[in-house]
């Protein structure tokens, strides 16, 4: 609905798999809008101590976050996007690079 009405739509979910990113860029690609995509590179020791520091259901059980490892496939161009970022967490600042297949957050 936002995206046929010309607004800019955010999936803020894991998608580790390629076979769960293809439906949402299918969308975004039948509807003839840019799709890229913003993966979050950390460790599993980085994602339990992060998580450690949630509390109530913002706080998963430690067993998803290896589940999700062991499953991540990392996102590519070659599957849809139009330009894949990766997102760093260097200090208290998010580095954001692009990896393909443009350079530009444009």
């Amino acid at each position: 609905e936002y995206l046929r009405a010309g607004r800019s739509v955010v999936v803020d979910n894991t998608n580790p798999t390629m076979a769960e990113r293809e439906p949402l860029i299918a969308i975004g690609r039948a509807l003839g809008v840019r799709v890229s995509c913003y993966s979050f590179v950390v460790t599993v020791e980085e994602a339990l101590r992060r998580n450690a520091g949630r509390e109530g259901r913002a706080r998963i059980a430690d067993v998803g976050i290896y589940a999700v490892a062991k499953r991540l496939v990392p996102p590519t161009a070659e599957e849809g996007f139009d330009t894949v970022f990766e997102v760093r967490v260097v200090g208290d600042e998010f580095v954001v690079v692009a990896i393909g297949p443009h350079t530009s957050l444009a």
